[in-house]
């Protein structure tokens, strides 16, 4: 497709991505200006149980544990002993782009 085009991979790429960026950006916004709307409408009571609730949510998600641990990619520290590779953290999967890396490699 980029040979189509006459752009390279990494550009195609680019505004791939610059377009699903924009997107979601609406979407987004959307979202925010109704979650704004529907706030503007609520008592001060309710508003009040939303702030308080929302307050409560944070705070007991701040004692919870990091649902994603990092790790060096780049490092000796960490690596395993076969071929080199960084381990990964205790009952985590790979997930995402480094692991279809990684499948491909091997």
């Amino acid at each position: 497709m980029a040979r189509q085009e006459g752009v390279s991979q990494n550009e195609l790429i680019e505004h791939a991505i610059e377009g699903d960026m924009v997107m979601r950006g609406r979407l987004l916004a959307a979202d925010l200006q109704a979650a704004a709307s529907r706030l503007g409408q609520l008592s001060d009571e309710a508003y009040g149980d939303v702030v308080a609730r929302s307050m409560r949510d944070f705070a007991e998600g701040e004692g919870r544990p990091e649902p994603l641990q990092s790790f060096a990619l780049h490092s000796d520290v960490g690596r395993g002993p076969a071929h080199g590779a960084p381990q990964q953290p205790a009952g985590q999967e790979q997930a995402g782009v480094l692991a279809a890396f990684r499948t491909g490699h091997r």
